[in-house]
């Protein structure tokens, strides 16, 4: 008896002793910032971590069902094919979007065989959720997009002073490039007016967290360049100040408030002034010459909902990609525009014949039909097009304008979408494959 009490004595404390064990990788498990789960080799869901709970309501209650019950049919066949395989013995990774519940995430995966004695029974998964990284990513990509193409130039400095990045555009104004500005000090461009000194400029940063007034810039050719330069700090929540960030804007001359008077200062396309111009000119060059003219007078289909549901911000990353996209559509000696809001025209100098505007046409349908993902988050605008020919549609400007205004007012009302000539009984009908 004796003998007996003390092996169950001894069982007893082997299991206290496992069952502290488990606990203890139990801990360790819930401390990884990722999903993690456990799948048997006949697709039973058994386990997971305390990260579950990002992506289900109450996955204590799952343990024991089978896995396409866990994640439900839709999500099952979307991963069917991965999971075989790691059940199969192969490890799987993958990077993607996939369906959750009522939403679309980003996530990170890998499914790890759990093979014992040469035979696999059952697997491990690791899920990362990307989607708020992938989110931040694009906002970068989005914020490098819009720095890069600024029209001022924009100097990023370090909490030091000394100068990390610079656009394009302090290139133009300095002649320096990035790689020549990394590293160095203001001081080693800018010049102070009236014999003020930089390092009141510095000080008046610290204590108001902005500053803004005149420089001087040296030009790598040895000249200056007049410039009114506005600086801001970027601080964290604890006011430590890890940037500087200063945009300078040419005082020189009249280069840069002629471009902004004749330019969108959205999107960079001509505006209305700078179109009527061009339309003029272009008109008077195809009577000379006699040659033909297209104006093209287009109107997104769908983009208030988008200011609506998802704010201005978004609404103006849109039109700045519609605006690329009309750019790429058309030939550099055709013109772009846009009027304002979300109305654009399109100036077509000189072509072989008709079906080339009808080609533009589409091509400008294609590219706008394409979806404009901003933040994760897909836009279909769509477009109608209004087009008028010079010389069959009127042979002034004014009356261009009008013609492809009444020609866009046609297509709107036959169901939006589509391209319609003045004076047409009905929309163009594509006669050449998409």
């Amino acid at each position: 008896m004796t003998q007996d009490s003390t092996e169950v004595d001894r069982l007893k404390a082997e299991l206290a002793e496992t069952k502290e064990e488990l606990r203890k990788v139990r801990f360790m498990l819930d401390l990884v910032p990722f999903y993690v789960a456990y799948v048997d080799g006949d697709w039973t869901y058994r386990l997971q971590n305390t990260r579950a709970h990002d992506w289900f309501d109450s996955p204590e209650l799952l343990a024991g069902n089978p896995l396409v019950e866990v994640i439900g049919e839709e999500v099952f066949d979307e991963l069917y094919d991965g999971i075989e395989h790691a059940l199969q013995g192969i490890e799987v990774g993958y990077d993607r979007r996939i369906r959750f519940g009522n939403q679309k995430s980003h996530v990170k995966a890998n499914y790890v065989p759990d093979i014992v004695d040469g035979v696999v029974v059952g697997m491990g998964a690791v899920i990362e959720n990307m989607t708020a990284r992938r989110r931040n990513e694009e906002r970068v990509r989005q914020a490098a997009v819009v720095f890069d193409a600024a029209r001022d130039a924009i100097i990023i400095f370090d909490s030091k002073h000394r100068i990390i990045r610079v656009n394009a555009a302090f290139t133009e104004l300095t002649g320096y490039d990035s790689s020549e500005a990394s590293g160095e000090r203001a001081s080693d461009f800018a010049v102070p007016l009236r014999g003020h000194s930089l390092e009141r400029v510095w000080t008046s940063m610290v204590r108001d967290g902005y500053w803004a007034g005149e420089l001087y810039f040296r030009h790598k050719d040895g000249s200056v360049r007049h410039v009114w330069v506005t600086i801001n700090c970027v601080a964290d929540d604890d006011a430590f100040i890890h940037n500087y960030v200063a945009v300078l804007t040419s005082m020189d001359t009249d280069t840069t408030l002629s471009f902004q008077a004749h330019h969108d200062g959205l999107t960079g396309l001509p505006n209305r002034l700078l179109l009527q111009a061009r339309l003029e000119h272009t008109l008077e060059r195809a009577q000379r010459h006699k040659q033909p003219a297209a104006l093209l007078y287009l109107d997104l289909d769908v983009f208030k909902p988008i200011n609506d549901t998802c704010g201005h911000a978004e609404g103006d990353a849109v039109l700045i990609e519609v605006g690329r996209r009309l750019s790429k559509a058309v030939r550099a000696q055709d013109t772009a525009a846009r009027l304002g809001g979300d109305e654009f025209v399109i100036l077509l100098d000189d072509y072989a014949k008709e079906q080339d505007v009808d080609a533009v046409a589409w091509r400008i349908q294609d590219a706008l039909n394409a979806p404009i993902e901003i933040e994760g988050r897909r836009h279909q605008v769509g477009v109608s097009i209004g087009i008028a020919l010079f010389p069959e549609h009127s042979q002034e400007a004014v009356g261009l304008m009008a013609n492809a205004d009444a020609a866009l007012y046609a297509a709107k009302a036959a169901g939006k979408g589509c391209s319609v000539r003045f004076g047409a009984p009905r929309p163009l009908v594509r006669t050449e494959p998409a």
